[in-house]
């Protein structure tokens, strides 16, 4: 599906390419593009409509341990409480918070005082989790859901940039709020290419935003920015939060453009350089073996597309210990269950992934440690 950007509705002048590997469906092309006029980055070519809301349904499975959150969760919620507590005069009373992967700011906006506190998430698997839970869930997508309260305050952290059209989910988002109500965004913000890790550019992110364009959406809505907060140290990669509010009659604010082909050119570089060497460490291996990947995810797609492994080694299949990616199609490749690896000789185990190596390291050895080659690739 080819995309115009949804600020300006300008074509997008095309940067880079991939044939991609992924989960449940066949190879795709997938590319990521600027907008000449707001510099918006966004994906295009990029999957259907219909495929990407089906891939958010039925494979994503983004949950936090309910028991204990992450430190990266804690501070994320923390930030975006200081930023209320000192931008919003009244206690937001009815509160919604829009892609949910935990129960920990359930808890904490309470504790702040929120009366009311609502989910809105489109993975079946998540939403079955807090079935039970005092924690209204709502298991839609924004694009189907249909509003039937008004919100003091909606979060949407780590959401737009997977939308389709976030211009057009905003807007209805818009519609259940009052003048003077506010609405919380945080989004991956093109800067500082240098802090990007590789697959930065992937299959779930349709939209890469920086603050520009970010206000110019949000004035197009009726709202003001009436905070921002960047973060560059202890996250995944640098982020952006914005707090708006509901402004009738706005006199739109405009800011310096950041030219972000620029960004994207030196992150290509640096993608280019790493995926080189990994492909140096995958030639050593012994080409009689049977070799498996382990991780039906975008590790594994990148693996497949940017290096040589194909040529080099005799791949099998790709192992997950996901249920929901078992038995799926990735690619050309079926996904296996880890209890694979009992009946597996001479094989090499790939670890495809760039957090949790030496767990699966650990896992995979307790199951079969005499006949596998097992590689880690990071440590």
């Amino acid at each position: 599906m080819r995309r115009n950007c949804f600020i300006d509705n300008q074509k997008i002048k095309n940067l880079t390419e991939y044939n991609w590997n992924i989960l449940g469906l066949k190879k795709n092309k997938i590319g990521f593009g600027l907008c000449p006029k707001c510099n918006l980055v966004l994906q295009t070519p990029s999957l259907s409509k219909k495929k990407v809301l089906n891939y958010y349904k039925n494979t994503s499975i983004y949950f936090e341990n309910l028991i204990k959150p992450s430190t990266n969760l804690k501070n994320t919620t923390k930030r975006h409480l200081n930023l209320i507590r000192k931008n919003v005069k009244l206690k937001p009373k009815n509160v919604l918070e829009v892609g949910i992967s935990t129960n920990y700011n359930f808890k904490q906006y309470l504790n702040y005082g929120v009366e009311k506190f609502q989910g809105l998430e489109p993975s079946k698997f998540i939403a079955k989790k807090f079935k039970k839970s005092k924690f209204k869930i709502f298991n839609s997508t924004i694009e189907d859901h249909k509003f039937k309260s008004n919100y003091d305050l909606i979060i949407l952290s780590h959401v737009i940039e997977h939308l389709i059209d976030p211009l057009k989910c905003l807007s209805k988002c818009s519609k259940s709020q009052k003048n003077g109500d506010h609405l919380l965004i945080e989004v991956p913000l093109l800067e500082k290419p240098n802090l990007f890790p590789p697959c930065y550019f992937n299959i779930e992110h349709l939209n890469y935003f920086n603050f520009y364009n970010l206000n110019l959406m949000m004035n197009k809505l009726s709202y003001e920015v009436v905070a921002k907060k960047k973060v560059f140290k202890g996250a995944e990669y640098p982020v952006i939060t914005i707090l708006c509010r509901k402004k009738l009659n706005l006199k739109r604010k405009f800011f310096r453009n950041i030219k972000t082909d620029i960004v994207v050119k030196k992150y290509l570089k640096k993608e280019n350089i790493f995926w080189s060497k990994i492909d140096k460490k995958l030639k050593f291996l012994d080409k009689k073996k049977s070799t498996y990947l382990f991780g039906a995810g975008l590790h594994s797609s990148m693996i497949l597309e940017k290096t040589n492994i194909l040529k080099k080694l005799n791949v099998k299949g790709i192992i997950d210990s996901s249920k929901l990616k078992q038995g799926k199609k990735f690619g050309q490749y079926y996904v296996f269950s880890p209890a694979i690896l009992k009946s597996l000789k001479k094989t090499n185990i790939i670890i495809s992934t760039f957090s949790g190596e030496k767990e699966i390291f650990s896992s995979i050895k307790k199951i079969n440690k005499k006949n596998l080659n097992i590689v880690k690739l990071y440590s």
